[in-house]
């Protein structure tokens, strides 16, 4: 992840260049790709509103996505998939606008898409694909 993740102002390459202290000094648009791998990942992300990249969140643990509250925009493809744990959504209730793809795949105890209410636009040949969940 990048540094700005974890509370920098400032990141040149991996490196924090600006001043660091946890998610009140992070900017509000994460510089991605993200791959989020745990809770720890997301409690970094709680002021961030806009991801300029591709959002990944496969085979974790995670059973919830709070800490996303205030992703409102996700410039570049969303990917849930084989997320044994996960069983809401609703971490993602201020997603409104994703630029690519959305991918909810395999995330077998995943009950509804409940979170997704605000999701109102994917733009341009762009798809919202739901595959291979056996619990909705």
């Amino acid at each position: 992840m990048s540094c700005c993740n974890s509370g920098c102002t400032a990141c040149t390459d991996s490196k924090c260049t600006g001043t660091s202290g946890g998610t009140p000094n992070q900017n509000t648009i994460f510089q991605g790709p993200l791959t989020i791998t745990n809770s720890a990942d997301i409690q970094t992300l709680t002021s961030v509103t806009e991801i300029d990249g591709d959002v990944t969140i496969n085979s974790t643990a995670l059973s919830s996505l709070q800490g996303l509250n205030n992703v409102v925009t996700i410039d570049g493809n969303l990917s849930i998939q084989s997320n044994g744990s996960l069983t809401t959504l609703s971490g993602l209730n201020s997603l409104a606008h994703v630029t690519k793809n959305v991918t909810i795949n395999s995330n077998n105890v995943l009950t509804s898409l409940t979170g997704l209410g605000n999701l109102t636009a994917i733009d341009g040949s762009s798809r919202f694909k739901v595959t291979g969940r056996s619990a909705m």
